[in-house]
């Protein structure tokens, strides 16, 4: 395996050593911390035009708001800053593109 690796990285004219691209598991961000551009209190609503409804359980708050602080839009998803989280579902056609609304709500 480390053969292939050092010959592919030889086709390509890079160094083996920069061949290894996946970095090590850690509990570290993946992107450094911006300035949150919202301070103070939010709510937020998150909104879903769905072919078919999904259930509660499946769903994917948790990520959207991550992503949220991840993108520097707010400092923290702490119960003090993060006030509010509502969700809701609407069936749409088929022939309506599925999509999903965030919005931020500042108090």
């Amino acid at each position: 395996m480390v053969k292939e690796q050092r010959r592919a990285s030889a086709r390509l004219g890079v160094s083996s050593k920069t061949s290894h691209l996946e970095s090590h598991p850690r509990n570290e961000p993946v992107v450094e911390k911006k300035t949150a551009r919202l301070n103070g209190q939010v709510g937020i609503d998150i909104v879903e035009y769905r072919h078919r409804r999904t259930d509660y359980g499946g769903s994917s708050e948790k990520y959207l708001v991550d992503a949220i602080v991840t993108a520097g839009i707010l400092p923290d998803d702490k119960p003090e800053i993060v006030k509010w989280i509502k969700k809701e579902q609407f069936k749409i056609s088929k022939d309506q593109q599925e999509r999903t609304v965030v919005l931020i709500w500042s108090q």
